[in-house]
């Protein structure tokens, strides 16, 4: 990963999956372009946290190959060992349903392994939050915080999500108006170490009626540090209700909720802290004859251009790049 120079052909906004598959694609055609990411680290919902001796994927939980281009993609990237299967012991609660684990996949040694490897080698500038597409076809400059800018660039590929693509295209009234029309919604998330094993029956559970939607053993994915780690992930209902909560309150609240699931008192914590996803999955998605838009050099991916599933959005971005280049060799 580099953060040399801030012009090029192609500007990418987003690191996320999509961003980074649309950069390698074109990097891998001797396309020059640049992925401006706000993070401290590209990767989006492929994200871990890492925290001493602990981590937590507390995004994306695990992938799983949608299509048949995605099963090809899948065996290339295991036996590249960046990912590897998780056969979770899975339930749906309260029910108690056993969940079918047979194409789960995590990232080796955590999720953010596979973005980081779609990351290699090429131009990232992160902490660089994009504000203001200005300029013309052809000439576009990237404006961010604190007087950051980039460019020049003859296209501009956005791969943010729907809301914050919407905001980067008010001076581009048509666009505005069909990004406007995807949505995404929040998800709030808790990772907790406690400092002895927590005494359940599953790895993993999707809750209904629940606080929580989702909880795992992350420590029980395959190549984890041997800590006794847990994600926690909140319903959309509370999620909405208590976007805004400090961090410590939200951790506080799912915690509670969680709580129940173990027979007995939950062990002592050690390590506890909440995160605010506020854009987590696309809800509305929308879809596109074209990706591209050559009369102004605009082009879009991301999950609000097909579902909230990782391998879908990485081929959002594939998909994007493939469009440019059969443009320009018209």
């Amino acid at each position: 990963m580099a953060s040399g120079r801030l012009k090029g052909e192609v500007a990418v906004i987003g690191g996320g999956i999509a961003g980074l598959a649309a950069a390698r694609r074109l990097t891998e055609s001797g396309i020059e372009v640049v992925v401006l990411d706000k993070g401290r680290r590209p990767g989006g919902r492929m994200s871990t946290r890492q925290q001493h001796d602990r981590q937590f994927d507390h995004g994306a939980q695990y992938i799983r190959p949608h299509s048949r281009r995605s099963a090809v993609l899948f065996s290339k990237w295991r036996k590249a060992g960046l990912i590897t299967p998780w056969h979770a012991q899975a339930l749906e609660l309260p029910q108690r349903k056993k969940v079918d684990t047979s194409s789960w996949h995590v990232g080796l040694p955590s999720q953010s392994a596979l973005t980081d490897y779609l990351a290699k080698d090429l131009n990232v500038q992160c902490q660089f939050t994009a504000l203001d597409i200005s300029g013309e076809k052809d000439r576009w400059s990237i404006i961010g915080h604190k007087h950051q800018s980039a460019g020049p660039f003859k296209a501009v590929f956005v791969t943010c999500p729907a809301e914050q693509t919407a905001l980067l295209m008010r001076p581009f009234p048509e666009l505005h108006e069909i990004v406007s029309q995807a949505s995404s919604r929040p998800c709030l998330a808790t990772m907790v170490e406690f400092e002895e094993e927590v005494m359940v029956d599953f790895e993993a559970a999707f809750m209904e009626k629940s606080t929580l939607a989702w909880v795992c053993r992350d420590s029980a994915k395959p190549g984890r540090p041997n800590k006794e780690c847990w994600v926690l992930q909140a319903s959309e209902e509370f999620s909405r209700a208590n976007l805004e909560d400090p961090p410590e309150v939200i951790a506080s609240k799912m915690l509670h909720a969680f709580a129940p699931l173990s027979p007995v008192e939950l062990p002592p914590v050690s390590f506890c802290r909440g995160h605010r996803w506020r854009y987590a999955f696309a809800s509305q998605t929308i879809e596109l004859k074209q990706p591209f838009f050559p009369e102004v050099g605009i082009g879009f991916a991301g999950d609000w251009l097909c579902s909230a599933n990782v391998d879908e959005a990485y081929w959002s971005g594939v998909d994007l790049a493939e469009h440019y280049l059969r443009l320009k060799e018209k």
